[in-house]
């Protein structure tokens, strides 16, 4: 059986590094994968609030004690 370690990165920026690429994979093969606009639009929305997140999360001043 598979776990998360064999295929996640080690991080929370090499996973948005991950996302990055994918959501250009997607893009990129849109058509011929037959991938929803939705579909995209979503998964960048969720990696643009995951990546505020961690910023926030690293900042000293924002992070919540």
């Amino acid at each position: 059986m598979s776990k998360s370690t064999d295929w996640l990165p080690n991080g929370r920026e090499a996973i948005l590094e991950m996302a990055d690429d994918w959501i250009t994979v997607c893009t990129t093969r849109q058509t011929d994968w037959n991938i929803p606009y939705q579909a995209i639009t979503d998964l960048t929305a969720h990696r643009d609030t995951a990546r505020a997140a961690l910023e926030t999360a690293k900042n000293e001043t924002t992070r919540t004690p």
